[in-house]
Formats: C-alpha cells, structure tokens, sequence
C-alpha cells in the first residue's frame, strides 16, 4: 500500500543520520491558523453571491454572458473587489470584508508548539495553501512575525486572472467617484508580486501542477512531509510518491480525530512518545475542555491500574 511504502521510506530516512531530515510541507488555514469566532464573513459569501445572481431586471440578463467573463477572477478579495465594481453601493463595504476575512485569524497553539518543536529539532518548515497572497499578508499582519520568521517559503495560491476583468476593475478604481479604501485595495491587489519568501503558485490544491511547482522549488531531491486538514489534497500529495524515489508523505490533520493525527506524526518519526509526552498530550487534547478530558483520562487509569 501507499500509505506503508511511505513509512517505510521514513524508517529508512531515520535509521540513517547522515540524510537531510524531511522538509515539512504545512497547510495554513484550519492546521497552523484557525478562524476566529468572531468570522461570519464567509458563511455569508455564498447566499451573497446567489442574491447578486437572482437579480432579474433586463439589463442584468442581457448582461450576463458578459458578467460571467467578467468574475473570471484569480482570488476571493478580487471578486470580492469585483462585487464593489458591479454593485457600487457595496464598493465602500468591501475592502472591510476582506480585511475581516483575513484578519480574523488566530494561532493553532499546539499545532505551533509542534512546528517549534520540529524547527529546534533542525526540520526546515514551508507553507503550502491555497489563500491569496492578500489574505495572507492581513494574516499575518494580525498574528506577527512569529509564524514568518520559522518558515523559510510560503507558497499562496495565485491562479491567473481574466485581463480584461482586472483592467475593468482598475477603471472602476481609477473613477473620482469611487471610495479611497476601495481605490487603494484595488491598487495593491494588482500590484502584489512575488517576495524571496512568498511565492505565487498559478493553481491550487489538490491539482498537480500545485505541488509540482512547490516540489520543483523546494528541491526534488528533498524528502517531504505535508500536513493538511484536507483529505482529497494529502490523497493528491501522496499520489507524487510514484515518480520519486524520495519520501511524499502526507499527513491528515483532522480536529475530529486529533489521536490518529498524533499517531501518524509519531509514525513518521517527527515527535516520540517517550521525548514529547507533553506535546503529544497538548496535540491530542487541545484546550481547557481537553486538559479536563486528560486529566479525567489519566485519574481513572491510574485508579484502574491501582485495583488491578
């Protein structure tokens, strides 16, 4: 089986200390970041978008072939941004949403302590996600440096988008009609370029072509570990394994089933129970209601053990 043949390959990675120890490949969004509770924005995006679609006067209709090239847009704050341009009483409200979708992110605490922990043990650590570089960039500005500076490439989806949409989008922005703050997010939307650490992939996951463009710029003759809460795109990344002789693992970082997720990162030889019991505990029980779960856990096997 896949899954076997790769752990194999990690066996033999660690029983060898003279090999280059894995670069872990991670998903950002819902594995090292999670969404605030506050973030409503997005359940709403959808119904949004079904409501600008059930508009039914004339012109609309006759318009809409038109408006279907127009959306052909690479990322969510430039449709987002594209709303503001088709509807602009909602041009001023839209460089706010975007800022709330990005900015309404906080830290996955044990999920940080691991990368810490695999950043002392001498593991070099890349980003792979499909969020913008826009939305990245708010990310962060609202977390700190601390997750940019143990990382040594971040690798954001940025899928090519229809010329003649972005020019619209920048005629809409250029009008002295138009809001500053839009005017402004526009002009730094299509102004966002690649940086030695930030680097644009032109698709996004699961598709090849993604993870061949992250392979191909991390090194192929790397061996690699990726974490993802995705299943379909740790399925794709695995799929990799048959044209190298070097290790793609991929890892599912499920919230649900947080005890496999501890097993298939002690498998692969990243923690060890006897070394990390208290991170292994952290990843397994995350929170307050998972430290009373383990505490509960522990007493009773303690006292079970103790009248056995």
């Amino acid at each position: 089986m896949k899954i076997t043949h790769n752990l194999l390959l990690v066996a033999s990675i660690f029983c060898s200390t003279t090999l280059a120890k894995p670069v872990i490949i991670t998903d950002f969004d819902d594995v090292w970041i999670k969404k605030s509770s506050f973030l409503g924005a997005l359940a709403y995006l959808q119904p949004l978008e079904n409501l600008f679609k059930s508009k039914k006067s004339s012109k609309e209709i006759v318009e809409q072939p038109v408006e279907k090239k127009e959306r052909k847009l690479g990322n969510l704050p430039l449709r987002l941004l594209d709303y503001g341009r088709r509807y602009p009483r909602l041009a001023s409200s839209m460089p706010g949403l975007v800022e709330y979708i990005g900015k309404s992110r906080c830290i996955n605490q044990p999920i940080d302590n691991l990368y810490k922990h695999l950043k002392k043990e001498g593991y070099t650590i890349d980003i792979a996600t499909n969020k913008d570089h826009m939305l990245y960039d708010l990310a962060i500005e609202t977390l700190g440096n601390e997750i940019p500076n143990m990382v040594d490439m971040v690798f954001v989806a940025e899928p090519q988008s229809d010329e003649n949409a972005l020019a619209q989008l920048q005629e809409f922005a250029n009008k002295p009609t138009t809001p500053a703050r839009y005017k402004n997010m526009v002009n730094k939307a299509l102004n966002l370029r690649e940086t030695n650490t930030i680097i644009h992939v032109p698709s996004k996951k699961p598709a090849k072509s993604f993870y061949d463009s992250v392979t191909q710029r991390i090194g192929e003759d790397n061996d690699m570990i990726f974490i993802d809460d995705n299943e379909e795109n740790v399925a794709a990344f695995n799929a990799l394994q048959k044209d190298t002789n070097h290790l793609r693992l991929g890892i599912v970082y499920n919230e649900r089933n947080l005890n496999q997720f501890a097993e298939d990162i002690k498998k692969a030889g990243l923690v060890l129970e006897t070394n990390d019991q208290d991170l292994l505990n952290e990843i397994r029980y995350p929170g307050m209601w998972g430290k009373i779960k383990l505490y509960t856990y522990q007493t009773f096997g303690r006292m079970k053990a103790a009248t056995s």
